[in-house]
């Protein structure tokens, strides 16, 4: 695929992610008000899970071979950059008050709480000794994160639905309005559209933002591939023909000169280990 092709699949896959993306806060929004779940609870179980689908698929696709470094860091990369996509939007706004003062709410403290309480129990895991798995399949860590999710999703729904967590606005003055209740609010765009008609657009947006960001890690490895084939395939040529020492890296390479190297050091490591037999050759 030319580079030409391959930047207009980008740009097409990203305006793809980005309507998707939209589509999904605004689905999130209104299943939000049609189950009773609420913006900070609806937002912490259908918006994360579905904008994060992308990276729950690298994440245990390199978990099951075996590369947990790779899915532990990816997972808390993701929650890093996540997190400075707020510190700019609050830059960015350029409001006096910060971003947390406009939610009004205590429950995005539980929140952060929990996202910090679930990387601890990732990287506390990561430390953890093979022997220590249950039945040498299950690590302790993994029940424990589904423990403190579970656990946490049940503590925030029950504060949110409790009156000692509401909080009265510090910058409002008495006899004001509040500036939200001055303005009408506009209808939402899915207001008309049945709960089922809804959950299929958010089904969708899902689908468009997996689909979409995979076959843009595709094409991207698709095309390292042929470049670094064909490096490795010009070194050889290179050094097969010519002389020096890019004929001697290719030769200490070669099966034999590896299996020669071996036999060296078992000669030099039972030399130095006394009781062992040197070999005679």
């Amino acid at each position: 695929m030319t580079t030409p092709l391959l930047v207009l699949v980008f740009a097409g896959g990203a305006v793809a992610i980005w309507v998707a993306g939209v589509a999904l806060s605004k689905t999130t929004s209104a299943l939000d008000s049609r189950l009773g779940l609420g913006e900070e609870l609806g937002g912490l179980l259908l918006l994360a899970v579905a904008g994060s689908l992308p990276e729950v698929a690298i994440t245990v696709s390199a978990a099951v071979e075996g590369h947990l470094d790779i899915a532990a860091g990816n997972l808390i990369g993701g929650i890093a950059v996540q997190t400075m996509v707020l510190v700019v939007c609050d830059i960015a706004s350029g409001r006096e008050r910060p971003l947390t003062f406009l939610v009004g709410a205590l429950t995005p403290v539980l929140e952060g709480m929990l996202v910090v309480l679930v990387i601890s129990a990732v990287l506390m895991g990561s430390l953890l000794e093979p022997s220590t798995a249950i039945g040498g399949v299950v690590s302790p860590a993994s029940i424990a994160i589904v423990a403190l999710w579970l656990v946490g999703i049940y503590v925030i729904n029950r504060v949110r639905k409790s009156p000692r967590w509401s909080v009265s606005m510090p910058g409002a003055r008495p006899g004001r309005r509040h500036r939200r209740e001055s303005h009408s609010e506009k209808p939402h765009p899915f207001a008309a559209l049945s709960t089922l008609q809804i959950a299929a657009i958010f089904v969708g947006a899902c689908a468009v933002t997996l689909v979409g960001r995979g076959r843009a890690r595709d094409e991207r490895e698709r095309a390292r591939g042929p470049r670094r084939h064909q490096r490795r395939h010009l070194r050889r040529h290179r050094a097969r023909d010519g002389d020096g020492p890019a004929r001697d890296q290719l030769r200490d390479r070669s099966g034999p000169a590896r299996r020669q190297r071996a036999r060296d050091g078992r000669h030099l490591w039972r030399q130095r280990v006394p009781g062992l037999p040197v070999p005679s050759c």
